[in-house]
């Protein structure tokens, strides 16, 4: 479902502050920070995104570094993001193409 540019806009300003001493974007970090490791440093917002459909913080999962190597040789690093959605597409794809291609005869 396609979000409007004033609920997108809403969610940025709300997911732009820490979330455990509510500093902005570009301000330190209170001492009070629960986030132990980020004290007295700037936050900074990041996230991530699928490199294959550009959907927004997608949800993590792993795979065996075999499998991966796989489905996404030549296609993505080992560093890449992919949602389950598209690795799934990727992988059922391959399948098909190896199945339909005819075995050379020797």
């Amino acid at each position: 479902m396609a979000k409007t540019n004033k609920q997108i806009r809403k969610l940025g300003k709300r997911s732009r502050r820490c979330r455990s001493c509510k500093a902005k974007e570009g301000e330190l970090h209170k001492a009070t920070c629960r986030i132990w490791t980020k004290r007295g440093k700037p936050h900074f917002y990041y996230t991530f995104f699928c490199n294959r459909c550009g959907k927004e913080r997608p949800k993590i999962f792993m795979v065996p570094e075999e499998e991966w190597l796989k489905v996404t040789k030549y296609y993505y690093n080992k560093t890449d993001i992919l949602c389950r959605r598209c690795f799934n597409y990727i992988k059922r794809k391959k399948e098909e193409y190896k199945n339909k291609t005819p075995k050379k005869s020797p």
